[in-house]
Order: structure tokens, then C-alpha cells, then sequence
């Protein structure tokens, strides 16, 4: 199940209409509501009627209504309404959590089971998630050989799921992605500049198939069950409260006692730390499922009795409430020490800075300001992985947060991946228009590419905004020292450059 995307504005079909279909799709794979959902289902509906040349919603409405659960116009209104961004490695320290710790306790059971060790990737996207587990887990080869490995992608979009099997990427995807994983699990595809196409060595480890991760009866299906790992990870945000309840007791009847459960960064809940034993590593947690003879406490402890119904994890069939996610905002406190690590920036007092951040992420982990300034700080060491790191995590947190998508943008730019980071900054951009240092990096990224007159349109853009406001910081929460004045200078000198033929 891919996560809602956001798109172009465009105008809405009907509200009336939108809001038949938004039931419909709520009722059916329990996708929340909220304005860039709105918009973004807008957007979806309106090339569905384009592509089927309907003008009238209400016929499409109709149209879509008398298809069935298993016709093509409800897949297919899916595949553009669910977004498949996602990328390689998508936070590596989970993919180390698996392979230091899961892995080992995974195969000292096997040696009791001949059985293949199975995971699933639950909302697989476009197949980046899958091989990247297989990838990670390919240095191990030897100690699982015996018995197999298998991956299955499952997710609701067909056309991701198309992708996912044909196993071919560009650069971007693979952006963030360790330096060996190229050369080692990729060959270029002939024909096809620049795309680059899994081995078939990882690919016959893996199979997707198209599921509804919120239907009571998948567990049911043919080989969705009996998973030693599963990872779903940036799905329950995208979900209604009873549609998550339905979706975490699917995950607990498909996978095996003992086995683990990785979900996405932020989607962290108490009731499962009451329940289950939990690995973690760094900022990342794997929650254990107890056997029902054995429940255990989160320090370790096993204790006698039934397994608990638990509010988060229940045990098939159990109504219960729906849980909240552990991820409250910062308090007053927090922000006081997040403004004072920002001057320490400014001042290039860096250790200090890093001191309070460390202290407030160890705190509030899910600290979006917190984690950009680490970010920022990772960057000032050239340490480029890291820092991505903690811009995607900034992400999750706030998947509106400008200044992580303008930091990501320049994290690319220094690793000469340019077009990639064009992509960055024009996120930045379409989330906050009036961002100086953004429209500034667009234009030295459009130079660099030899677009004189885009870049000039940036550089433009960039003065334009700091004469309109010029108070305005010029990298949003990023404690760059750069002021506006200097940066509109900077800008003027560029477009002089470039109007006389240089670069």
C-alpha cells in the first residue's frame, strides 16, 4: 500500500462526488481523509475520467461503482491515487537492525526447521523495500542457503506492483542507497540510458502480490502466513483508527511466534512495548511477538498466563480501540533548547549545538527540529549518508517540513547528483514558495546543468522574495548564517555571470 501523494492543485470533480468516492475507498482499504488527501483524490479522479474520456463525475462515479471489487477502473483509480515514493535503504539503520540482531536469533532457530526463513514487506511500493532486504541480507548467504529465503512485496497498487516486478530503477530511487550496492546487485539495462535493472541472483528470491492489507481474510490466503519478519512501515499513517486495529491484527495472525515486527519510524506504540519484547538499534525497534505460553515483559522477563489483550496488538477477532502513535510535538522546553542549539550553530559553536541536540533526541526522538539540526550538523562534517539519514527521518515526522527536502537537495548537489537534487529543491519550493536559499540552489543547480534561462528564473525568484520579505530566514528552519541581503547580492552577481556567458 503506497502513501497518498501530493499533487499539482487542479480543479475538484464535485465535492459530493469526491466524497462518495472517498467513502468508498475508506470503506474498502481504510484510507484516511485530510486536505492534501482531498486534493490528491481530486487529482486521481480527474485523470480517471480523462483516460476513460467521461466529463461528467457522477458517470464515472457510476462507472467505478458498477466495476466490482474485482473489475479494473478500482485498481486502476488506485494506482494514481497512491503515491510510490520511496527509495533504496530507506533508513538503513533498519535494515542493520535486522542483520546484527534479528538475523542471528532467526537462524539459530532454523537449525530446529528446515523451513525457508520468510519475510514480507507489507506496502512494497514499487519493490524498493524488497530488495533491499534481500540485498542486505545477501553477505549472510551462507548461513541461510541451507534452508532459503523468501521476500514477498505485497501492496494495493497494481501499477507500483508492475514496476516492482520488472525490477528496473533509475538513479533516483537508488539515491540514498550504500556506494556498493550498484556495482554489486545491479547491471545496466541495453538500450536504456541510466536505468539499471536487480540481478537475477536477488530477483529469484522475491514474488509480489496485489493485497488489501486491511481485509480480516488475508491471513487466510495462500502464502500470507507463517512470515518470520515483516516490515510495514509507513502505512498505519495513512489509515483510518478501525482500519489500523484491522491491519496490525493481520499482521499478528501472519506472523510467527517469535517472529518480528518492524513498523515505520514514527509509527511507534505503547501497547506494543507492554507486550512484546522489543530489539532495537540506534533510533529504530523491533517488536518480538511472544509465544502464548510465554508472554514476555519489555525488560525480558517471562512471565506465566495467556498472552495479554493488548490495546495495540490484539489477538484475532479481539475488538479494540484504535491506538494513537507515541509521537507528541515538542514542549516549550524542547523548542527553548532547539532555538538555543540553532544560535550555537550560528556561532559555530558545533559541539555545543550537537551536545543539546543529542540531548533532546534521546529525550523526544520524534523531534522533527531536533533531527533536522542533527542533520544539518552531519552535513557540516561531510558526513552526506548520515545526514540524508536524518533528513528522512525529519520526513516522517513532517512529511511538510521544506527545509529537510532543501538540506536533501543539498546533500546531493555536493555528491554531484544533480538532476536528484533538482528534485529535492523543487519539493522544498512546492511546499513553501518563498524560500530564498531554495530558489538560490535551484539556480546554481540549473547553472550546473548549463539552463541559463532557468536558472536566471531562479536566481530571479530568489531576489524577488527577499525584497518582498526581508526578514524572512532564508533557509526556514536550517541555521544557515547566510543573510538575505547577502543572499539576493549573491543572486544579482549570478545572473550577471550568466548573462555575460559565464557559469
Amino acid at each position: 500500500m503506497g502513501s497518498i501523494g501530493i499533487g499539482p492543485k487542479t480543479e475538484d470533480p464535485g465535492a459530493e462526488i469526491r466524497n462518495h468516492i472517498a467513502q468508498l475507498l475508506r470503506g474498502r482499504f481504510g484510507f484516511r481523509g485530510g486536505q492534501l488527501q482531498e486534493r490528491s483524490l481530486a487529482d486521481a479522479v480527474r485523470e480517471r475520467m480523462r483516460a476513460l474520456g467521461r466529463s461528467n463525475p457522477a458517470d464515472y462515479l457510476r462507472d467505478l461503482l458498477s466495476d466490482g471489487d474485482d473489475g479494473r477502473e478500482l485498481p486502476a483509480l488506485l494506482s494514481e491515487y497512491t503515491n510510490t515514493e520511496t527509495h533504496f535503504f530507506r533508513h538503513r539503520g533498519r535494515f542493520e537492525l535486522l542483520c546484527a540482531r534479528v538475523l542471528p536469533e532467526l537462524l539459530a532457530r532454523k537449525n530446529r526447521s528446515p523451513r525457508p526463513l520468510r519475510l514480507l514487506s507489507a506496502g512494497c511500493s514499487s519493490g524498493d523495500e524488497v530488495y533491499s532486504i534481500v540485498m542486505s541480507l545477501w553477505p549472510h548467504r551462507s548461513k541461510w542457503n541451507p534452508f532459503g529465503l523468501e521476500v514477498v512485496g505485497c501492496d494495493i497498487n497494481e501499477r507500483a506492483l508492475a514496476k516492482a516486478r520488472l525490477a528496473r530503477y533509475g538513479s533516483w530511487p537508488l539515491r540514498f542507497a550504500p556506494p556498493n550496492i550498484k556495482a554489486g546487485f545491479f547491471a545496466p539495462c541495453p538500450g536504456e540510458h541510466g536505468i539499471l535493472e536487480v540481478n537475477e541472483a536477488v530477483r529469484r528470491h522475491t514474488s509480489f502480490r496485489r493485497a488489501n492489507l486491511v481485509d480480516p481474510g488475508l491471513p487466510d490466503q495462500p502464502g500470507m502466513a507463517g512470515f518470520d519478519v515483516i516490515f510495514c512501515c509507513n502505512v498505519i499513517i495513512y489509515l483510518d483508527g478501525p482500519s489500523t486495529v484491522r491491519l496490525l491484527d493481520n499482521l499478528w495472525r501472519m506472523l510467527e511466534p517469535d517472529g518480528f515486527l518492524f513498523l515505520g519510524y514514527t509509527e511507534n506504540f505503547p501497547g506494543l512495548r507492554q507486550t512484546c519484547e522489543t530489539v532495537s538499534s540506534q533510533d529504530y525497534v523491533a517488536y518480538r511477538k511472544p509465544r502464548p505460553e510465554r508472554p514476555a515483559t519489555p525488560a525480558g522477563e517471562h512471565v506465566r498466563g495467556p498472552l495479554p489483550r493488548d490495546p495495540v496488538v490484539p489477538s484475532a477477532g479481539t475488538k479494540v480501540k484504535a491506538p494513537a502513535a507515541a509521537a507528541p510535538g515538542p514542549d516549550e522546553n524542547t523548542a527553548g533548547l532547539c532555538e538555543l542549539a540553532r544560535r550555537h550553530c550560528l556561532a559555530d559553536r558545533h559541539e555545543a549545538a550537537a551536545e543539546i541536540v543529542d540531548r533532546l533526541l534521546d529525550r523526544a526522538p520524534h523531534c522533527a527540529p531536533a533531527r533536522l539540526l542533527r542533520g544539518h550538523l552531519l552535513c557540516g562534517r561531510g558526513e552526506r549518508a548520515a545526514a540524508a539519514d536524518e533528513c528522512i527521518k525529519v520526513l516522517d515526522i513532517d512529511p511538510l517540513c521544506a527545509a529537510a527536502h532543501l538540506l536533501l537537495g543539498m546533500l546531493l548537489a555536493e555528491a554531484e547528483a544533480l538532476e536528484d537534487a533538482v528534485g529535492e529543491v523543487r519539493k522544498a519550493l512546492f511546499l513553501d514558495r518563498d524560500l530564498p536559499l531554495a530558489h538560490y540552489t535551484l539556480g546554481k543547480l540549473q547553472a550546473g546543468q548549463g539552463n541559463r534561462e532557468e536558472a536566471v528564473r531562479a536566481f530571479s525568484a530568489a531576489i524577488r522574495v527577499v525584497h518582498a520579505q526581508p526578514d524572512k530566514p532564508v533557509a526556514a528552519e536550517l541555521p544557515v548564517e547566510l543573510g538575505a541581503r547577502a543572499l539576493a547580492e549573491l543572486a544579482e552577481q549570478q545572473i550577471v555571470r550568466l548573462k555575460l556567458g559565464g557559469s
